[in-house]
């Protein structure tokens, strides 16, 4: 079965992402989140970015929790991968931004080995 998640961000500008309902198949400590379709209305701009993010964060943490597993998801915020943000989920245990890579406006931050 297919879950679609819809937003609105304003101005005209909204999201809807498919995702598979079965979950991703473990090849390491964590799954890929892959959605199966994302699909934008209107022209999203660098002021939606942010809160596409919080709201893939819920969604992303919505998926671990109801299937019990590890999730990650990378962000790319430009055609060529060079601004970037990787983020990690766990079933019930709040998101954790694992590294973040020219983000205008927001500081690196490398990955590192801590446990949570």
């Amino acid at each position: 079965m297919i879950r679609t998640f819809k937003c609105n961000f304003g101005k005209d500008v909204g999201c809807s992402v498919e995702i598979d309902d079965t979950p991703p198949a473990v090849t390491s400590e964590y799954s890929q989140m892959a959605a199966r379709k994302v699909e934008w209305t209107g022209k999203p701009t660098a002021a939606v970015m942010r809160p596409y993010v919080g709201w893939m964060n819920s969604v992303n943490q919505q998926m671990a929790n109801e299937w019990g597993r590890k999730l990650m998801h990378v962000f790319m915020f430009d055609k060529l991968g060079q601004s970037f943000e990787i983020w990690a989920y766990e079933p019930h245990v709040p998101a954790i931004l694992v590294a973040r890579h020219n983000v205008p406006g927001l500081p690196d931050k490398k990955p590192t080995r801590e446990k949570r």
